[in-house]
């Protein structure tokens, strides 16, 4: 196996197609790779034996906090890497990185930045990224919470244990638009259930929020995010998210003024910032304030937005300048 005294722990379910790239990624790392499979129907246990994974079995309960404390039961290193069956570790940056295991004694856990890109073969400046809890010091007691969007954070707060960002990278493939829609529906549905037993808590509608714009149900999603912007719960990043797509959800709905009263001040993220404007400039072209718009939409920050698709920002800019020459 690897050269780290690491476990990687996949959860898999008919994820023959993603999961031998998955593993492959993290064998020269990992000195064990656990695979728990929810159900599967087609040969995904049969493949990771095959690459030296060890495999075992639970049923799909509809909460991935517990299939993914389940799986940490099997675990015997002294640190896990936790990765989904459609992800790949980018290997240089994590041994570009990999000393401060070692290095920090108090640390327990990094943020790895999730690139989500369409494809295998399309590595481009134009993808979605985001960070997340993704590598942790295993100990008795550490267990995600939450049956959707589950976290390891908590946890490990609570040993008073450091969690560092490092741009170690774990690749994020497939995300489609039609995908995209049919995890906000399926994430939305356990969200709902979650929020019965804590109605009032304010990172649970966030999430649900963002879960029922990712489904197309923008009058839901406006409805759960006015209810959180602002809400201390929410971290900085969550604060300029849940106004983002508060404003896009508002805009599809038509109520142009309120997209331009939540999107009013700029933010401080400048890869946000561009995606503040993007959406900025569409609520002023249905207000026919087309130079407003063609400003916003040639500030350089949006090209450096890995929101946006380029291709696309040009073309609306030109048609723009037609619009605005005639």
């Amino acid at each position: 196996m690897g050269d780290f005294p690491i476990a990687a722990v996949l959860l898999a379910r008919d994820s023959a197609a993603t999961i031998e790239r998955a593993i492959a990624s993290v064998l020269p790392i990992a000195r064990q790779i656990v695979v728990l499979d929810t159900g599967s129907q087609d040969d995904t246990p049969s493949r990771c034996l095959r690459l030296g994974a060890e495999v075992y079995f639970a049923r799909w309960e509809e909460d991935f906090a517990a299939a993914r404390n389940e799986a940490l039961r099997y675990v015997r290193m002294p640190w896990v890497l936790m990765l989904d069956s459609d992800e790949e570790l980018d290997e240089p940056s994590f041994r570009a990185h990999a000393e401060v295991l070692a290095q920090v004694e108090d640390l327990g856990g990094i943020e790895l930045l999730i690139r989500s890109v369409p494809g295998p073969e399309q590595r481009t400046p134009w993808i979605q990224s985001h960070r997340a809890v993704r590598l942790f010091r295993y100990a008795e007691g550490i267990r995600y919470r939450g049956r959707v969007h589950e976290q390891i954070r908590p946890a490990l707060e609570e040993r008073g244990w450091r969690i560092l960002p490092l741009d170690i990278c774990i690749w994020h493939y497939g995300y489609s638009g039609e995908l995209v829609r049919q995890k906000g529906q399926r994430n939305a549905e356990l969200l709902r259930a979650e929020l019965q037993h804590a109605p009032e808590d304010a990172w649970l509608q966030y999430q649900l929020g963002l879960a029922e714009f990712a489904a197309g149900n923008a009058e839901a999603a406006y409805a759960l995010l006015t209810r959180v912007l602002g809400h201390p719960q929410l971290s900085p990043e969550q604060q300029l998210w849940a106004r983002l797509r508060l404003a896009q959800a508002a805009l599809s709905l038509g109520r142009v003024e309120e997209v331009l009263q939540v999107l009013q001040a700029p933010f401080a993220e400048a890869e946000l910032e561009g995606m503040r404007l993007f959406v900025r400039a569409a609520a002023l072209l249905q207000q026919n304030r087309l130079q407003e718009a063609l400003q916003a939409l040639s500030h350089p920050l949006l090209e450096q937005c890995p929101y946006i698709d380029y291709q696309q920002l040009q073309h609306f800019r030109q048609q723009l300048e037609r619009y605005c020459s005639a």
